[in-house]
Parts: structure tokens; C-alpha cells; sequence
């Protein structure tokens, strides 16, 4: 056997060397996996905060839908014979009730603005 320059045995040299690669090697991909850990956590509290901005964002809509609803529904108690209350002609789908003028324009904008929106089928996702 070979002797190292500490006296030792040239196995117990060449192991003790192993196992300082082996935790360089062990620290360095400490070292990687936290990189990347920290880099995930960015990303995660980029993503939170972006679905906090869209949620309050909802609400808004939510309650500005709510609002133009309720001053819609006052118009037509104050208005009962406005144009807009008319028989269009149509009838919505699913049980042949009669769609006024003013839900010809509901549907229209609302369409318009879905497809404005990336949404193929309108029609999906408002009563027909």
C-alpha cells in the first residue's frame, strides 16, 4: 500500500478525498436546488399577486354588472311600456319565453364583447 504524505494508509487517503468530492458535489447541488427553490418561490408570488389583481378586477365587473342590472330593472318598473320591453320576435331557447328589443341589445354587446375577449361561443355562457 501507498502512504499518504499525513502518514495514513493510501486507502484511507484515497476514501477521505472521495468523500471531500463528494460533499463539494453535495453542497454545490445544495446550492443548485436552492437557486432554483428561490427562483420557483419568485414565480409563485409573481403568480399570487397576479390572480389577487384579476380577483379584485372580477368584482369590480361583478358589482358594475350588478349596478347596470338593478338601474335596469328600475327603468322598466318606471317605463313598463318602453319600446325596449317590446316582443323582438325571438324566443330564448330552453323554454320558448319571449326575448325583448332590450335583450336583443343585452345579447348583442354581450357577444361582442366576449369574442373581443378570446371567447369562441358566447352563447355558452349567457342564457339563449
Amino acid at each position: 500500500m501507498f502512504d499518504d504524505p499525513n502518514g495514513g494508509s493510501g486507502v484511507a487517503f484515497a476514501v477521505a478525498a472521495g468523500n471531500r468530492r463528494i460533499a463539494q458535489e453535495v453542497a454545490q447541488t445544495a446550492e443548485r436546488n436552492a437557486a432554483v427553490a428561490h427562483a420557483w418561490k419568485a414565480e409563485a408570488d409573481k403568480l399570487a399577486a397576479r390572480v389577487r389583481e384579476l380577483e379584485l378586477a372580477l368584482a369590480v365587473e361583478k358589482a358594475h354588472a350588478a349596478g347596470r342590472e338593478a338601474q335596469f330593472d328600475a327603468y322598466e318598473e318606471a317605463y313598463p311600456t318602453s319600446p325596449l320591453r317590446a316582443d323582438s320576435g325571438k324566443r330564448f331557447a330552453r323554454n320558448g319565453l319571449v326575448k325583448t328589443r332590450g335583450r336583443l341589445i343585452y345579447e348583442a354587446t354581450f357577444d361582442r364583447i366576449a369574442v373581443a375577449n378570446g371567447i369562441r361561443q358566447p352563447t355558452e355562457y349567457r342564457v339563449d
